[in-house]
């Protein structure tokens, strides 16, 4: 999906005081009242908060944000409902989204005191301008802000959502035609629910043509303010078109997290924040005792194409600030460390090539930007504000505390199987007893997965997973020394502990099992520290062949460099499907049912932790996606099965751990 920078949007008033578009030359709502307007049309054409009483969640879709006035009265609609669901979602789409100083500027115009404190907490949370989705908390949860940024059209038809209320805004149809096209209308229509509703301000002809050639249903009503009619309605939908619906485990809400990791804590805190009871049954004697690095780094990536990895690890990495920050503001510590992050360059054609990615792409400088030795920036490069590094035990503990699971320590799955029933998933333990049951199961056991899924009569066609030693040095500081007090990053990376040590890593070794801190692994990261911290190299020097502490794991990695995310396929319902072009596509591939992964998660361990929870509790629970449908496609378990698949090639894999631990890449 080829993506345009985004072109921000600007603000002006008119000799009345309300905020116009210059681009568009058309107001952002009525003058009588931006409040009054979307409660008249949006909320009451859509019958709300009636409608969404007595409902699990709700999801509205709008199609321009504009302001968030709409947003705003929503969410102070289900704010002061008794009656409200457990949780609102609001989906919408925004080309042209204002910087925030702006939004908040127009909002204290358009609001007159009304709401302040709802727009205080929107403004206040307001994203980074950059494409795709960017989703928000707000109310401990209880509403979910999920905006995509982009165009309206391509965002609809790579987005995974059913709405139950449909919002269609923007400006008038003379002015942004684009908005009220057929073309998007019938993006619309594949986004609602089987009862969804609809209401817009407009009546102009081409919109109830479009509507109507989208299998919309409407009438008109009375209008708000100086317009004399709106238009209200419901999505019918073609009984000869059927529509692939996801998966919705309602009655139930029971899952089983296996690993305690950074991959098992961030599935277990989106399910829990989903509404769901999780169990997490971890084999180890302590929360993320096996993760492969204890201070990980949080930082996104660039690329020229702007590439599907490159977008993923972007989700993930704006998913975690967000995460963070309302972690936090709870009250919880979450060993979070925002010291900035600078990506060291020096070659020139480096240079020259990341500085025309960042203007190309209209990278926002809160994201990224080139720096050369700024004040307290140590070094040239790519600089990223936001980022920094995490105490990775500290974090997976606060996630499960805020959470509220159980965890199990020292319980070791040997298992998995069906219950007489058929509708529960049984972790078995060494003597064949169960341990635990539930629907759903999420794998977030990294290398222990194959074996364990072999044991389980299951493993025939799971993926190759690589098991990649790395180890960390722990050097103490030279107090003579200027140290950064920022992460830098380049062939390795140095992170400043505390006033007393620095870590430095990592080693990358493939297919070497060794357990122990090595002179050899400290020698090359002793390297490492010496060429991203040049004031540093004589104590680099001086430390070799010291003793030094450290830590080792092994990093759990997919042949493509991609983790594993979503619902593990159903190995003999797939026997009946042969090879060939075409013979196959994702979202044909049998699947098992309630059988998750959150797997390979490799080297940016936070970064896919807080993207694969909310992806696996997105879908499990009917909500919006969090990143476009393309990524989720990319990180699907059933990747590599399908592609074998059209090369004639799929034929079963061995998950011995023998294999495993010599990382069998594909």
């Amino acid at each position: 999906m080829n993506r345009s920078p985004l072109s921000p949007g600007t603000v002006e008033f008119d000799a009345d005081g309300r905020p116009r578009s210059p681009r568009y030359g058309d107001i952002y709502h009525s003058g009588a009242g931006a409040i009054g307007q979307a409660r008249h049309v949006f909320l009451g054409g859509n019958g709300l908060p009636e409608r969404w009483r007595q409902t699990e969640r709700f999801t509205i879709l709008e199609t321009g944000f504009g302001l968030g006035v709409n947003f705003l009265a929503t969410w102070a609609a289900f704010r002061d409902d008794p009656a409200r669901p457990r949780r609102l979602h609001f989906a919408s789409v925004e080309k042209h989204p204002l910087p925030r100083t702006e939004l908040r500027r127009a909002l204290r115009s358009s609001l007159c005191g009304e709401l302040s404190d709802l727009a205080d907490s929107l403004t206040g949370a307001w994203p980074v301008l950059m494409p795709g989705l960017h989703r928000i908390e707000f109310d401990a949860g209880r509403v979910v802000l999920t905006l995509g940024f982009g165009d309206a059209q391509a965002l609809l038809a790579n987005w995974r959502l059913q709405a139950d209320a449909i919002y269609l805004d923007g400006f008038a149809p003379a002015a942004n035609p684009d908005m009220w096209s057929a073309s998007l209308m019938r993006s619309v229509s594949r986004a609602c629910a089987p009862d969804a509703t609809f209401a817009t301000w407009s009546v102009a002809a081409s919109v109830r043509a479009a509507l109507a050639a989208a299998n919309f249903r409407f009438e008109r009503s009375p209008g708000y303010a100086e317009k004399r009619e709106m238009l209200r309605g419901q999505w019918a939908p073609d009984a000869r078109r059927p529509r692939a619906t996801p998966i919705r485990v309602t009655e139930d809400r029971r899952a089983i997290v296996i690993g305690a990791g950074l991959a098992g804590c961030g599935a277990a805190y989106a399910l829990a924040r989903s509404g769901w009871r999780v169990d997490v049954l971890e084999r180890g004697p302590a929360v993320a005792a096996a993760t492969s690095a204890h201070s990980a780094i949080l930082r996104p990536s660039l690329a020229r194409d702007d590439s599907l990895a490159t977008r993923a690890v972007r989700a993930g990495y704006l998913l975690a600030l967000s995460t963070l920050a309302a972690l936090r503001a709870d009250g919880y510590d979450t060993g979070w460390h925002p010291t900035g992050v600078l990506e060291s360059v020096n070659a020139e054609r480096e240079i020259a090539a990341l500085e025309s990615v960042l203007d190309r792409l209209g990278i926002d400088a809160d994201f990224a930007r080139w720096v050369d030795a700024e004040r307290d920036i140590s070094g040239s490069g790519l600089w990223y504000p936001a980022a920094g590094w995490i105490d990775v035990p500290r974090f997976c503990r606060a996630a499960l505390d805020r959470a509220g699971v159980e965890t199990r320590l020292r319980c070791d799955v040997r298992a998995l199987r069906r219950d007489p029933s058929g509708t529960l998933w049984e972790a078995v333990g060494a003597e064949g007893s169960r341990i635990d049951a539930a629907p759903v199961v999420v794998l977030a056991n990294a290398l222990d997965a194959p074996v364990l899924m072999r044991a389980s009569g299951l493993g025939a066609r799971f993926p190759d997973l690589q098991a990649v030693r790395g180890q960390l040095t722990i050097a103490r500081r030279d107090r003579h020394i200027a140290w950064p007090v920022h992460v830098t990053c380049g062939s390795g990376y140095v992170v400043p502990l505390d006033d007393d040590h620095v870590a430095v890593g990592a080693s990358y070794d493939p297919g070497l099992p060794q357990p122990l801190l090595t002179y050899e692994s400290h020698a090359e990261n002793l390297d490492r520290l010496a060429r991203l911290v040049p004031a540093a190299a004589g104590l680099a020097k001086a430390l070799r062949g010291v003793e030094l502490d450290g830590f080792v794991a092994q990093r759990c990695v997919a042949s493509d460099r991609l983790p594993l995310i979503g619902a593990w396929l159903d190995a003999s319902a797939s026997e009946s499907v042969g090879p060939g072009p075409g013979a196959l596509s994702l979202p044909r591939v049998p699947r098992l049912p309630g059988l998750e992964c959150a797997l390979g998660y490799a080297s940016r361990g936070v970064v896919w932790s807080f993207l694969g929870g909310r992806m696996i509790a997105a879908r499990l629970s009917g909500e919006p996606g969090v990143v476009e449908r393309d990524i989720e496609d990319a990180l699907d378990p059933a990747r590599f099965y399908v592609r074998e698949t059209r090369r004639g090639t799929a034929a079963p894999r061995s998950s011995d751990p023998a294999d495993v631990a010599r990382g069998a890449a594909g």
